[in-house]
């Protein structure tokens, strides 16, 4: 069988160094966001040209090129007497073999005539032809007088793209679900109840085709999920107290990462979101704890967050194996070290990009953040008994396969990098064509 040596993940290097005067608003919830298919890498990120507005612009590389030195920004700011702030990207690839690039943001370029009455709401544009072209740009929520922010998107088994966002209307607070339909048609509801205030929300589409939408309730300070299964809405589902949380899901198991007063937890769900087990990772020792993630390589789970205090801030890792956890110092510097986002490539590159502002203690510089990586790569050793295989989707119909996080998928008319179990039970790596 294939067996897999980890070399040390790279030293820091600096992916993208404009000049960000770190002026930062309520838009900026998300400053980045990162996804990978077949060789393409693209991220997608808020950019301050100066304090007046911010951009959306995207970082791309293809399989055969390196990241591009020079962000792109991915749509021009209407006509206007001042530019709009865009912010909180949301990036999502689709599942169709030719794939489109799927970029929700949060922006103020709907608002007019004066005095300005600040809204936002939440757009959407597409790449069409290829990965860098975006020509068209669609309103997603249309409503006046609120601020519709930090959207979260998904793309499920069926290709259909559904985002959800949270709303500030008057006094009310609410997570809003919205679909597009195949004639670009948005369908937008409301999708908590009136006694709650939701904020921070996020959804996944799990490998049954369920989509769950989470969202943190403010009066009760606990995070609740809901279900949407053909077409109905199910729930609300209590998963914990806490606020700032982030989800994986592997073999019809859950992995909820979430922050409670200060301290790190893990909670193992089943689909029907029951907690079969609940794990303490991290009590910050008088620190603060944020931003956490997590990702499956094969049978490993990589937890990471950041623990520090508002002068400075560490990059921690937890691996999970088992019952095993083992924790380092992932990143360590001057200032401030955040949002660490993990991406395992069809290539077999482990990334985790993440910010930083320590250019400003280290060369005295005005600039706050910029996008940092450490990258890993895991390769086979001199024991493999077979090597790189090719083979075709239909060939794999009826074999047992996993991506490199270690799922279970099936590979109709799908390409990229996967693991399958011939009849000896053994693991060989192969790519899909």
């Amino acid at each position: 069988m294939i067996l897999f040596i980890f070399l040390m993940f790279s030293q820091d290097s600096l992916l993208y160094a404009s000049n960000v005067r770190g002026f930062f608003y309520l838009t900026d919830n998300k400053i980045i966001s990162i996804a990978e298919k077949n060789g393409w890498t693209f991220i997608v990120l808020t950019y301050y040209p100066h304090y007046l507005n911010s951009d959306i612009h995207y970082i791309f590389r293809s399989p055969t090129t390196s990241f591009t030195d020079t962000p792109i920004k991915i749509i021009e700011d209407p006509p206007a007497s001042r530019p709009p702030y865009d912010g909180s990207p949301s990036l999502v690839i689709d599942s169709s073999r030719n794939f489109k690039i799927h970029i929700f943001w949060n922006s103020e370029r709907s608002m007019s005539g004066y005095p300005y009455w600040w809204q936002t709401e939440i757009f959407y544009t597409y790449s069409v032809g290829t990965y860098t072209n975006f020509p068209v740009i669609e309103n997603v929520s249309k409503d006046t007088n609120s601020f519709d922010l930090f959207p979260s998107a998904t793309c499920d088994l069926s290709n259909k793209i559904y985002v959800v966002y949270w709303k500030i209307f008057m006094d009310k607070e609410s997570i809003f679900l919205a679909e597009r339909n195949n004639y670009g048609i948005w369908h937008n509801r409301k999708i908590t109840d009136e006694n709650e205030i939701a904020e921070k929300p996020l959804i996944i589409t799990l490998d049954n085709n369920d989509k769950l939408i989470f969202y943190y309730e403010v009066i009760s300070k606990k995070i609740y999920a809901r279900k949407l299964r053909d077409n109905f809405i199910y729930g609300p589902f209590e998963i914990s107290r806490g606020y700032d949380y982030n989800i994986t899901y592997r073999n019809n198991e859950i992995y909820f990462l979430y922050i409670n007063e200060d301290s790190l937890y893990l909670k193992i769900l089943d689909y029907n979101l029951n907690t079969k087990k609940k794990i303490f990772l991290d009590d910050g020792q008088g620190l603060f704890i944020k931003n956490p993630s997590l990702i499956f390589l094969k049978d490993t789970l990589y937890i990471f967050y950041v623990k520090g205090n508002n002068i400075h801030s560490d990059i921690f890792l937890i691996t999970f194996k088992g019952s095993v956890l083992k924790k380092e110092k992932f990143v360590s510097s001057v200032g401030k070290n955040e949002n660490p986002i993990p991406l395992i490539t069809s290539e077999g590159e482990f990334f985790v990009f993440f910010q930083s502002d320590r250019r400003k203690y280290e060369e005295n510089l005005r600039e706050f953040n910029h996008i940092y990586f450490k990258k890993r790569y895991f390769q086979n050793n001199t024991k493999m008994k077979n090597y790189l295989t090719f083979i075709s989707p239909k060939d794999l119909e009826k074999k047992k396969v996993f991506d490199l996080s270690g799922r279970k998928v099936k590979l109709i008319s799908k390409r990229g990098v996967f693991f399958i179990k011939n009849k000896m039970g053994e693991t060989l790596k192969c790519i899909s064509f």
